[in-house]
């Protein structure tokens, strides 16, 4: 029997010895497994019902469709010593390009680098900068320019100025105004060798650094050039100045100045071609990177691809919210990562770019000027930098100066007009001629011939006062109806007044900001019923019955018909009422739903439009304008109607035929972060917590247990 109980005992110890082995084995495979899965087909769920933690859906779209290597560096540092707010930058960018990584591994590398302590990885990414082709083919320019200076014109420079030198020294025994002035030429002479030294010295420090900078060694080519140029003309000047009036010089001194232009020629001419070939060189984009990226304590962060690359600096993700705060920390400033980074992917990914051209006719510039005190600031400034973020390039044509659109280089993918209402023609003041011209029809086939057979184009029509108050006629009203078969008269304006009693009305805001409307089934209009909007100066439109013949039409937007709400032809009418107790309706005055935006296309690649009858819905006043708001998380600063830069941007990429990069990096409205209890991705947690988890564990128990009883 103790034989047999020994055998026992010993088989036992060899059971639950195979069963641990066994187990750990299991455990070892699964968590090879879960990292496999998790490296490649990494998925994260977001649970706060604002996004907080997610990317957009059309940035993530444009990650998936990447068929370009893409690498992030974060270069924010980190010391001993820093503050809070450090720690928070640093976290906010390294968490969002861990979004972008996990969004296309395969496609999307990341790499974190402290420049104050990783200075060999720094190096190497500058070795890598230089390498790439985008910045080769430029440097290669600069690199000529500065082989000619040393190989040709350099010694051509030291031959010219070491002859001086000699010449003047052979000068003896002057007097009066003949040593006064050999004595000025030879100190000129002599500062000239010392500092083409210097120099030189300089441009081979610039060329040799850790990160050649080579328009700076250019740059110091050209000044050089230029102020030997200048040097060499003085003394030629001096000498037809003594050609002219010879008395009182020594006939060897007014020879050496009289004889400087032919000794000078070969080298005045070598020195203005190198100018001219400098001048055509243009800048460098690598300066901006190097720029943005040498300092140690500048928060940069680089995208890359390989071809270029492109500095995303730290003043642009975390802008200030109130620039009169220049120093102003963490709770200062908003933060807008997605929108700069997936920016600086995009201009670095796509070869072609499409172009929008603002058209206006007369009245002040949209997109640039205001600089000077008293100038009127343009309308769509800040909205253009919106639209280059998104990879448009932007113009501006005013159609009352010219019939040709602006020549656009390089040419763009895709013309997309954006149409202004032309400004009235009245005088400014009595007796004095209109500062703009009445728009003709031959204007109108102007912009039609521009626009091309198959046109792209946003037509901002809206109201426009005339003399009295009157609303005018839309000028481009005729065209809409006989070619899109959408009517916007423009002879009327939206006005909106709170009704207190029964046909008693009283102005309690803006009456003609219309802000309650409503977005058709229409791809446009996704996701903006969510967001504010404001409609100012609406002229409101309609479809007509039947619509030209290929096209489609379709409603987008409209004010939902409510008491107080009319279009009137006269506001004059209501301006007059504003000191009564209340006021009443025009009778002649409509009501009802009054559509506010129409859409219209010819079928694929054959033109399209969007009408908003909303002269101001988009500019920065209306569509960028910020507030603050009071959260959980204290006061903020959001935008005020994120609904109307949505809807424009929308418009162009749907003009654009690129509906996938709609909302592209639009900013998160991150005013709460309350979980959302009936979101679908916190339905799968609580399967996952509640079945999947338990049930894995229930079968890996069974297993061991029917392990056991063998």
């Amino acid at each position: 029997m103790a034989v047999d109980n020994h055998k026992s005992n010993g088989g036992n110890h060899w059971l639950v010895g195979a069963n641990v082995g066994l187990m750990i084995g299991l455990a070892i495979v699964l968590v090879a497994a879960l990292q496999f899965a998790g490296y490649h087909w990494s998925s994260r769920v977001d649970l706060t019902s604002t996004g907080i933690n997610s990317l957009t859906p059309a940035t993530t779209s444009m990650l998936r469709d990447l068929d370009t290597p893409v690498k992030l560096v974060s270069l924010y540092f980190k010391t001993d010593i820093e503050d809070e707010d450090q720690n928070r930058y640093r976290s906010a960018v390294n968490d969002l390009i861990g979004l972008y990584r996990s969004t296309n591994r395969g496609k999307i590398k990341t790499e974190e680098i402290n420049p104050l302590q990783d200075h060999d990885k720094r190096k190497e990414l500058f070795t890598e900068l230089t390498k790439l082709p985008k910045f080769k083919d430029e440097a290669a320019g600069h690199i000529a320019a500065v082989d000619n200076f040393r190989e040709n014109v350099l010694p051509l420079v030291n031959e010219v100025i070491s002859g001086e030198l000699q010449r003047l020294g052979a000068f003896t025994a002057l007097e009066g105004q003949d040593d006064r002035l050999i004595g000025q030429v030879r100190q000129m002479y002599t500062q000239a060798q010392e500092d083409l030294e210097q120099a030189s010295i300089e441009i081979s420090d610039a060329m040799s650094s850790e990160v050649p900078l080579y328009s700076g060694a250019t740059a110091s080519i050209r000044q050089l050039g230029s102020d030997i140029q200048r040097m060499l003309n003085n003394v030629i000047s001096v000498g037809e100045q003594i050609a002219a009036n010879p008395q009182g010089f020594s006939p060897a001194v007014a020879g050496y100045f009289q004889e400087a232009s032919d000794r000078y020629s070969a080298l005045l001419q070598a020195l203005q071609a190198q100018q001219t070939s400098i001048e055509a060189l243009g800048t460098l984009s690598f300066d901006d990177v190097v720029r943005d990226l040498r300092g140690d304590t500048n928060n940069a962060l680089l995208v890359m691809t390989d071809k270029g690359a492109k500095v995303v600096p730290f003043r642009t993700i975390w802008p200030l919210i109130d620039p009169r705060m220049p120093n102003g920390g963490f709770k200062d400033r908003k933060f807008q990562g997605e929108q700069k980074v997936t920016s600086a992917i995009l201009q670095l990914t796509e070869d072609k770019k499409p172009a929008v051209i603002f058209v206006r006719y007369g009245g002040t510039p949209l997109l640039t000027g205001g600089f000077m005190p008293g100038q009127p600031q343009p309308t769509y400034r800040q909205m253009m930098t919106n639209l280059e973020d998104v990879n448009f390039t932007v113009h501006e044509w005013d159609l009352a100066e010219s019939d040709t659109a602006p020549e656009i280089d390089p040419e763009p993918s895709r013309k997309i007009f954006v149409v202004m209402r032309p400004m009235p023609s009245t005088p400014q003041m009595p007796g004095q001629p209109p500062q703009t011209p009445p728009f003709t029809p031959q204007k109108l086939e102007a912009l039609k011939t521009a626009m091309g057979e198959n046109p792209r184009a946003i037509f901002v029509a809206g109201f426009m006062p005339s003399m009295g108050g009157m609303a005018s006629p839309y000028e481009y009203n005729d065209y809409l109806r006989e070619t899109w078969g959408i009517d916007a008269p423009g002879d009327t304006v939206l006005l909106f007044a709170e009704e207190y009693e029964p046909q008693k009305f009283r102005f309690q805001r803006n009456p003609l900001d219309i802000q309650e409307v409503r977005f058709g089934d229409n791809v446009l209009a996704e996701g903006l019923s969510t967001m504010r909007t404001t409609f100012p100066l609406v002229s409101p439109l309609s479809l007509i019955e039947k619509a030209p013949e290929g096209v489609t039409t379709d409603k987008l937007l409209w004010a939902p018909q409510r008491p107080g709400l009319w279009a009137v032809k006269d506001v004059s009418y209501y301006v007059k009422q504003q000191t009564n107790e209340y006021i009443v309706r025009n009778p002649e005055d409509r009501t009802g739903d009054f559509m506010i935006g129409a859409t219209a296309s010819k079928g694929d690649d054959k033109g399209k439009i969007v009408v908003i009858a909303s002269s101001e819905f988009a500019s920065d006043r209306v569509a960028l304008a910020s507030e603050m708001a009071l959260t959980s998380q204290g006061v903020t600063i959001r935008p005020r109607n994120p609904g109307n830069a949505a809807l424009f941007i929308n418009s162009l990429h749907w003009l654009n035929d690129n509906i996938k990069w709609m909302n592209l990096g639009s900013p998160i409205d991150t005013t709460t972060l309350a979980v959302d209890e009936g979101s679908a991705s916190m339905k799968f947690v609580w399967v996952l917590c509640v079945l999947i988890l338990p049930g894995l564990a229930a079968c890996g128990g069974v297993f061991v247990w029917m392990v056991r009883r063998r």
